[in-house]
């Protein structure tokens, strides 16, 4: 059964991304898989780090914009 998408931001105070789960924060490092949600697709990436936070898809790295909000499903 598929996960139902979940909200992720920014943490200014960690400098982290973060998975809003309903219950506790959990705080996403890097490597780590999931799926970013796009109108109706959902698209398998990873989260990295370098001078700031990407996700890589398909081999293509996209900036992350920190105050903005996204929907994903963990793998």
């Amino acid at each position: 059964m598929r996960r139902p998408p979940m909200t992720m931001y920014y943490c200014d105070h960690m400098d982290r991304w973060c998975v809003d789960t309903g219950d506790t924060p959990y705080w996403l490092s890097c490597g780590e898989g999931f799926e970013l949600c796009v109108g109706k697709l959902n698209l398998p990436c990873r989260i990295e780090f370098a001078k700031g936070w990407y996700i890589i898809v398909n081999d293509v790295a996209l900036a992350l914009m920190e105050h903005r909000r996204y929907l994903i499903t963990l793998n």
